[in-house]
């Protein structure tokens, strides 16, 4: 249950992050900033969805960019293919996020972690 809901989590915050970069920096959403600033919205969400997931945190990462890859079909479908970059960039992005999530996780247990014993 916990990783249905990291999944959605992620697939929510790229959504609204993404959708409210459009609103308010009026970036054209098939233009490279807002590829760009797209990708970035995707990263964030995989890694959340990553880090709320734990155990199954790059099964969450992909699942968000299924769920992106999916959109993307469906608005290629619909309007033709300038949704392409969502599909050829953006779905990766946040499979890279919950891959640098998990990433980080590691490292930052192995930080902590004293190791073995010393024999002195």
């Amino acid at each position: 249950m916990r990783l249905f809901f990291a999944i959605i989590t992620g697939y929510l915050i790229f959504a609204v992050s993404a959708g409210l970069l459009y609103q308010f920096l009026h970036q054209d959403p098939h233009g490279v900033t807002g590829a760009l600033l797209v990708m970035l919205c995707a990263v964030s969400g995989g890694f959340m969805a990553s880090r709320y997931a734990r155990n199954d945190g790059l099964i969450a990462g992909l699942w968000v960019g299924s769920l992106i890859a999916l959109g993307a079909v469906v608005a290629m479908v619909l309007e033709g293919p300038a949704a392409w970059p969502a599909l050829l960039l953006t779905a990766p992005s946040a499979v890279a996020g919950g891959w640098l999530s998990q990433r980080t996780r590691h490292s930052d247990t192995s930080a902590t972690d004293p190791g073995p014993a010393s024999s002195q």
